[in-house]
């Protein structure tokens, strides 16, 4: 299985780390999730957010703002699966979202 492989070899020297947190990025530009349809976390998701956390939390904020796709999957992983104490919440900065509604013209 692709995303097991990619567990099992994802890299602890932190710019090999990085160039694997961008293939992922890439992948997730296109796709909610890893395998499935996005309704729940596949097991691929939880074992590679497993593997992956500890690399992304000691991310500086300009390396998360670069990796916006893991970012938006990690928040979504997260928030989907309770990993009770085990993982440190990873903590992205969200833009307050603004509903702009056009005005009445008369």
């Amino acid at each position: 299985m692709k995303w097991i492989s990619f567990a099992e070899i994802f890299p602890v020297d932190s710019s090999a780390c990085f160039d694997a947190l961008n293939g992922l990025n890439e992948v997730l530009a296109l796709n909610s999730v890893l395998l499935g349809n996005g309704l729940t976390p596949s097991e691929a998701d939880i074992i590679v957010f497993s593997v992956i956390h500890s690399s992304v939390i000691g991310l500086s904020h300009l390396e998360m703002e670069k990796l916006v796709h893991v970012m938006r999957w990690m928040d979504y992983i997260q928030s989907k699966v309770d990993f009770g104490k085990l993982f440190e919440k990873v903590l992205l900065k969200k833009d307050a979202f603004e509903l702009s509604v056009a005005g009445n013209k008369s």
